[in-house]
């Protein structure tokens, strides 16, 4: 039995844009460390200049769209899912524009922080 996630990407008014569920390896140390590189790549804008150097999301529908496209691969392991349901997940992930926020099963938050800190808290955690 694997360790369950969900990944949510909110808004500016703090709505789910999407959200994406994971069947295994959903602790810190898999796909919030893997959630962290894909964070710590991407600049969030508001428009497109195309004078950019890395990777930018304009706005937090394109990164929710990003994200799926980084995360889902081939058939199973994530599926895209009504954020209101429970799914047995251990692990939530909040992405907002400027924070992650993770809580656990018992809705406890182990992390709430800048994405630019959210990799040292993955790597330093003990599942």
């Amino acid at each position: 039995m694997g360790t369950r996630a969900l990944i949510k990407v909110l808004d500016e008014s703090n709505s789910v844009v999407t959200c994406l569920y994971s069947q295994w390896d959903g602790y810190p140390s898999g796909i919030g460390s893997a959630l962290a590189a894909f964070l710590s790549q991407i600049k969030l804008i508001n428009g497109i200049t195309g004078k950019e150097t890395r990777p930018v999301a304009n706005g937090m529908g394109c990164l929710a769209a990003q994200l799926v496209v980084h995360f889902k691969k081939e058939v199973g392991s994530y599926y895209l899912v009504d954020p209101k349901v429970e799914h047995g997940e251990e692990y939530i992930y909040e992405v907002y524009s400027n924070k992650v926020r993770v809580t656990n099963y018992a809705k406890e938050v182990l992390y709430l922080g800048s994405w630019d800190l959210f990799s040292e808290f993955c790597n330093g955690s003990d599942d």
